[in-house]
């Protein structure tokens, strides 16, 4: 699975058309440190806009990982599966 850290203008730009018919999943939110925009290097500071994409040959590969970089909007956090609790 390939993942990229993007600011939000070139995510929205990205992967419009598939061709190869991978799976991309992207998910919008804040920075949470500073990072650099995969694709233009642009310099993204502690809260900017980001998304975090994700492209997989199939769903089954993809594996969760956005809110080690990113602040996720309550409204999308019901798509991401949540770990059982270990206590």
């Amino acid at each position: 699975m390939k993942r990229e850290l993007t600011c939000r203008e070139c995510a929205i730009k990205a992967y419009q058309e598939n061709p190869n018919g991978e799976y991309i999943k992207k998910v919008y939110g804040n920075a949470i440190g500073y990072a650099f925009c995969d694709i233009c290097n642009l310099k993204l500071e502690l809260n900017s806009p980001a998304c975090a994409i994700s492209v997989a040959l199939t769903p089954d590969d993809y594996f969760h990982w956005e809110d080690e970089f990113i602040e996720i909007p309550t409204w999308q956090v019901k798509d991401i599966p949540v770990e059982p609790s270990k206590f």
